[in-house]
This record gives C-alpha cells, structure tokens and sequence, in this order.
C-alpha cells in the first residue's frame, strides 16, 4: 500500500522532474518513470526509504509507479499536459508542466538526490535512456515479479550476476 499523502508527493515530483527535463528533446513519460524508479530505490537503498511514498509494479517496459496512471489522469490540462511526438519509429508522450512544483513535503536531501539522478539523465545526459531502461529490466525485483505485481524495496539489496 502506498504511504498516506504519496498520490500527491508524486504530482509533485512528475511537475518538478517534468520542469527540469523540459530542455531535454528525448524526455519523456518513459524516461520520468525510470527516474522516479532509480530515485525511489536507490535512495531507499541509502536512507531506508522512498522519495516519493510509492509502490511500484511490474509492467512489460519496466517498473511503475502504482499511481502514476491515476495521477496523471488528475493532472492531465491542469498541472501538465502531454505532447504526442513521432521521434523516429518511437511515439513519444512528453509532459509539459502548466505550473511550477510545491517541495514543501520533501527533505531537501530527498531532492538533492533526485536533483543529481536529473542532472546525469537529462542535463548532462551521462546516463542514457537506454541504459535506464535495460538496467530496470535487469533489476533483480523486477526480474522476480510477474505482472501487476508489486516490486519490494528490498530486493535493491540484491544484486543479480549482471549487475556485480
């Protein structure tokens, strides 16, 4: 179950990530995914908990939000809106912030974190789109899962023989 208030700690972040990458021409909602995946588990894995107070569940391109597609429904022609691009044979869904990000409900090293996974997949674009993705489906947690299942936390711990 994800924790009291999270729906709203990740309107927050989709509008905060989404204003940071809006330079990058590659951003999109499959990229803002990955970084709330690594984000989420990395700093888990470092401070024992979640920026964002989300679970997140397997899909077939990688691990979700549980509420993402809900909160983006909320915040769709309100807080953001979504570009439809062809970028190659690819359909890309960019989000378009229509506000500026309330922080007020996360530790400012929560944000520092998130600030340097933005940094190094958006900006100066040392982490590729593709390495994120493969990395996720790599992920020993979602390797593990089936589905709709909900991805443990703890399994950031453990590394498969890929990653070592």
């Amino acid at each position: 179950m994800p924790q009291a208030g999270s729906k709203d700690k990740l309107k927050e972040l989709i509008v905060y990530i989404s204003n940071q990458c809006a330079s990058d021409p590659s951003y999109g909602i499959t990229k803002l995914n990955k970084i709330l995946f690594f984000a989420d588990f990395l700093y888990y894995v470092k401070k024992g908990k979640s920026i964002s107070g989300q679970e997140y569940i397997h899909l077939d391109h990688g691990p979700i939000p549980d509420e993402m597609k809900d909160a983006r429904e909320e915040m769709d022609r309100k807080d953001i809106a979504i570009s439809v691009e062809q970028s190659g044979p690819f359909t890309q869904h960019k989000i378009v912030p229509l506000r500026e990000a309330d922080l007020s409900a996360f530790e400012p090293d929560m944000i520092a974190f998130l600030d340097s996974i933005i940094v190094d997949v958006c900006i100066k674009k040392t982490i590729r789109a593709k390495w994120l993705s493969d990395f996720s489906h790599e992920f020993l947690g979602w390797m593990v899962t089936e589905k709709q299942e909900k991805i443990p936390y703890t399994t950031a711990f453990i590394k498969n023989r890929k990653q070592q």
